[in-house]
């Protein structure tokens, strides 16, 4: 799945600059890297969240329909 990939190569990034044998352009290579993989899991997970969101209100609809039968 696409956020497990893109969570796998944020640690792989952290891991490779903690070892601090990478140059300064390296380093900043990464950095844009990771803030780029940041943002869109940011985004998928909130695109999820209100995709959740949806079924929950849709869920409460069906309860209040099966109480009122």
């Amino acid at each position: 799945m696409k956020l497990e990939k893109e969570l796998e190569r944020l640690d792989k990034i952290v891991e490779d600059m903690e070892k601090e044998e990478l140059t300064l352009e390296d380093s900043l290579q990464l950095f844009k890297e990771g803030i780029k993989l940041a943002k869109g899991c940011v985004s998928f997970i909130n695109e999820k969240k209100g995709e959740l969101k949806v079924l929950d209100e849709q869920l409460k609809e069906l309860e209040v329909e099966i109480e009122e039968d």
